[in-house]
């Protein structure tokens, strides 16, 4: 299968980065490897958005959690699922849905993380004061 357009982007962008660190200090050298880290991340999530949400969608059809390595298997990874489940959250809102990855749980407690209760109250969708029971 041949490299997709943001696979040889970064492709060409770390050869680039190569050539460059020799000329570079360390603080130049940080920022680019921040900068390619950011158009990665963003391509991972323009990708791995829609794959996730349609994921979701049909568990959520037929009334499923999904543990959280599961749908980071679906992906590919775990290193980025948060961000990939913050951002779909994100646009799901956006559009006046529900958060579809209240639907993803830990495997010990059949519970959202952390991370999607600090988005619900980031959001305003619960007060600070509420338990995770309430939300």
């Amino acid at each position: 299968m041949p490299p997709t357009q943001p696979t040889r982007r970064f492709a060409r962008d770390v050869v680039v980065f190569c050539i460059k660190m020799y000329t570079m200090d360390s603080t130049v050298i940080e920022r680019e490897v921040q900068r390619m880290a950011n158009i990665l991340s963003a391509d991972l999530l323009e990708t791995c958005v829609p794959q996730a949400r349609k994921y979701l969608v049909a568990a959520a059809r037929t009334h499923r959690l999904v543990p959280y390595m599961e749908i980071a298997n679906v992906l590919g990874g775990r290193g980025y699922i948060g961000q990939v489940l913050d951002e779909l959250n994100r646009r799901e809102h956006a559009r006046g849905h529900p958060l579809i990855s209240a639907i993803v749980v830990l495997a010990e407690s059949h519970e959202p993380s952390d991370g999607f209760f600090k988005l619900v109250q980031e959001l305003r969708l619960a007060s600070s004061g509420s338990s995770r029971r309430q939300i």
